[in-house]
Formats: C-alpha cells, sequence, structure tokens
C-alpha cells in the first residue's frame, strides 16, 4: 500500500507498506527503491519501505486505510528522528550558576527536556539525577560559588549525552578539574562516564545513557506530550 506524508522540503512524499510474500523477506529497502528507481520518476519513489506482518482490518474484514496510515506516519517520523540522530540533536544547551540555588532548577529543567524527548521514567530519574550530582560534586571543587557553568543534553544516535563544563568555548564546555570518572556515585547512574579532550588539551565531562525499551519515539518526532495526542487524535 502507497500512501502520501508531509515533508518538510517537498511538502509532500510518498511511503509504502509492505507485506512481503513467503521466501522474500530478506528483500532490503535499498533493494526495492533500486527495481522501483527503473520504472518510476525519484519522486514516486518511496522515502522508506516499511514492513508489515499483517495490515489493519476494520470490523468489514477489509483494509482499514485509516489505521495504515495513523501506524505508517507515525513509523516515518520515528524513522526521520532516528536519521537526524545518527548526525546528533542538541536537546538542551542552558548556562546556570554553579550554586545550590540554581541547582535544583536546572536539574529539574533537564528532567523536563527529558521526559519531553520521550525518556522513560526510570531513564528520566537516571539522568536527572546524574546531573545534580555531578553538579553538586562540581559546586563543591569550586573555588568561586557563583561560578558560571554550562550544559548540553544531546541526542545522539541510541543514547542520550549530558555534557558539563565551567565555561564555554564555541560549543565546547570545559572542566578545569573534572570529577574522577571512576566515581561510582555516577557510573551507577550513566551507561558511560568519560573526560573527553579537546584538541586545546582541555577537558569535557560526559554521561552516555543508552535509549532503553521505555523510550517514546513517538514524543521524540513531535516534541510534546501534548502535540502527539493531538495528533494521534486529529492528523488522519
Amino acid at each position: 500500500k502507497v500512501l502520501s506524508a508531509p515533508h518538510y522540503v517537498l511538502g509532500e512524499c510518498v511511503e509504502a507498506c509492505i507485506i512481503f510474500k513467503q521466501g522474500k523477506e530478506d528483500i532490503s529497502e535499498a533493494q526495492i527503491k533500486q527495481v522501483l528507481a527503473k520504472k518510476l520518476s525519484s519522486y514516486k519513489i518511496p522515502e522508506f519501505v516499511f514492513r508489515y506482518k499483517r495490515f489493519p482490518l476494520n470490523e468489514n474484514g477489509k483494509l482499514d486505510q485509516r489505521r495504515l496510515k495513523v501506524d505508517a506516519l507515525e513509523l516515518l517520523y520515528n524513522r526521520r528522528v532516528m536519521e537526524l540522530a545518527k548526525k546528533g540533536i542538541t536537546c538542551l544547551n542552558i548556562s546556570s550558576y554553579n550554586s545550590s540555588i540554581y541547582i535544583k532548577p536546572t536539574v529539574e529543567y533537564i528532567r523536563t527536556v527529558a521526559k519531553t524527548v520521550g525518556c522513560g521514567a526510570e531513564q528520566v530519574r537516571r539522568l536527572s539525577e546524574a546531573a545534580e550530582k555531578i553538579m553538586d560534586k562540581r559546586k563543591a571543587l569550586s573555588m568561586d560559588e557563583e561560578e558560571l557553568v554550562n550544559v548540553h543534553l544531546l541526542f545522539e544516535d541510541s543514547r542520550l549525552i549530558l555534557e558539563y563544563g565551567e565555561k564555554k568555548i564555541g560549543n565546547e564546555l570545559i572542566c578545569r578539574e573534572p570529577v574522577s570518572e571512576d566515581d561510582p556515585e555516577l557510573t551507577s547512574l550513566a551507561d558511560s562516564v568519560s573526560i573527553r579532550e579537546t584538541n586545546g588539551g582541555d577537558r569535557i565531562y560526559r554521561m552516555e545513557f543508552i535509549i532503553d525499551d521505555t523510550f517514546n519515539w513517538g514524543l521524540a518526532a513531535f516534541y510534546t506530550e501534548s502535540e502527539y495526542r493531538d495528533w494521534k487524535e486529529n492528523k488522519v
């Protein structure tokens, strides 16, 4: 089944929903597009090919085109987010002062952004706790109670990455005296903790959180839960 879908550049594009015959399941999306390219104009070739074991049916046993389109559009937006995530998406870029009065609001903002982009409850907890711990530890090491800090939250491939530093040079966050990357309080929360060095020899604190099964790609695609619900109810 071929469906039309909105496209942020072209205005409209084509998507294909396919049920493969037995023994043909190994045919790739690239192979399908290669064959179609010999027969169709470029604008008629599907942007993505979605595989189905069965299509949704209505109460009369016929293809439920509305349900199929809702499902296909959700898969489409998910794929687009995943494609963008491979290149890296900045979810949050915030500057705050590294003092007690600013830490809680900053962590709450990180928690809200994590929920908004689609993280499940457990991942939101781990991410926000890790952010709070690193800011508390950096405050203890800081010579200046009112030192300005910068926090990045990046969506990259299948990971969320939290980066932290006291000063900013371009897009780089620099830690003068990073907390140890072997700190058990942080390594128990993040899937990976590291300190990366810039070309200038400065160090940036980096915590990686692998996206788990509770991640809601629908929220990631539509950015806010209310917009996602509205789309699900009214888009098609």
